[in-house]
């Protein structure tokens, strides 16, 4: 896979490939665009992070294999292939010329497979910290449906995930002043919180610590008193540490139902979500959980979901 550059290096390169691991920066930003409104409206949010923290941006178009395959003569597959590789050169074209627009150095790339493996082959081989993709994609058996891969691309990626609804009307500028982290009990939780802390600092934003007790185990009442100690216990462990970073923090602890509040509470003049999405990928991988799931499918804004470890190629 060699980008092809508007001016830039090939995949591995850069300081992106140096970062430690147990330390949320983004140096390298991957936008996934198949030139749908949803990937339009992913593209305005992707280059506007790369602005602010000065990250290179690759931008990727991938055409499915899968529906040239499903014409009946080889003239009329690679007729195909021609016409979506022609799309893809379009769609990342217009993004690059969007990010250099914004001072952004932009890399462009189109691959041919099944969109969210090479999506995950391309952020592990560059060493991407955010992947940026739309939740709703174009329509037809002909075309790449981007929000059908949303979901897959955050189970197959260590990066964090970046998704991005679909807005009426123009694009807004991305400005994620208000944070909404909602803190979780797994491995993911710790890298959220540093995630939605590290960009809070960058972009001069107010965070929203939200920990929901879920209802539907916090019975009997012991347990939950328990349960609700535990969960202010560590929104308080995330205001302690974002106030040592110069980062101010609310802390909300609720009952009910985890995904349900956090969107509810999204709906409140909110920017950004940050969610954790537990585990690594491949053989071990722990799926993206249920939470972060709902969470993703149903808001409103954009969420950010990132895992418990991300590992970088050497």
């Amino acid at each position: 896979m060699t980008p092809s550059p508007d001016g830039g290096s090939a995949p591995g390169s850069g300081a992106g490939a140096d970062v430690a691991a147990d330390s949320f920066s983004v140096s390298h930003i991957l936008l996934a665009t198949d030139g749908s409104p949803g990937a339009e409206a992913a593209a305005a949010h992707a280059v506007a992070l790369a602005a602010r923290t000065d990250a290179t941006l690759h931008v990727l178009a991938v055409v499915d294999d899968r529906h040239a395959d499903s014409f009946s003569t080889e003239q009329m597959r690679r007729r195909e292939r021609t016409r979506a590789a022609m799309e893809g050169e379009e769609a990342t074209a217009t993004a690059a010329r969007r990010a250099t627009a914004a001072g952004v150095h932009a890399l462009t790339a189109v691959e041919e497979g099944r969109p969210a493996s090479v999506i995950a082959d391309y952020a592990a081989e560059v060493g991407v910290d955010v992947v940026v993709v739309g939740t709703h994609g174009r329509t037809g058996l002909d075309r790449f449906l981007l929000g059908s891969v949303a979901e897959a691309v955050v189970d197959a990626v260590d990066a964090a995930v970046l998704a991005v609804p679909t807005v009426e009307g123009p694009d807004p500028t991305p400005d994620y002043r208000r944070h909404l982290l909602a803190v979780g009990s797994d491995g993911s939780a710790d890298r959220a919180a540093d995630a939605a802390v590290s960009l809070a600092a960058a972009y001069d934003a107010e965070v929203t610590a939200l920990s929901v007790v879920d209802e539907r185990f916090a019975r009997p009442s012991a347990l939950r008193t328990s349960l609700e100690s535990a969960a202010r216990e560590s929104v308080r462990a995330v205001a302690v540490d974002a106030a040592e970073r110069g980062v101010s923090v609310d802390t909300v602890v609720e009952t009910g139902v985890p995904a349900t509040r956090v969107l509810d509470a999204a709906e409140d003049g909110v920017d950004l979500v940050v969610v954790g999405g537990r585990g690594r990928r491949g053989l071990d991988a722990v799926p993206l959980g249920s939470v972060a799931r709902r969470v993703v499918r149903r808001s409103r804004v954009p969420v950010l979901v990132v895992r418990g470890e991300n590992r970088r190629k050497s």
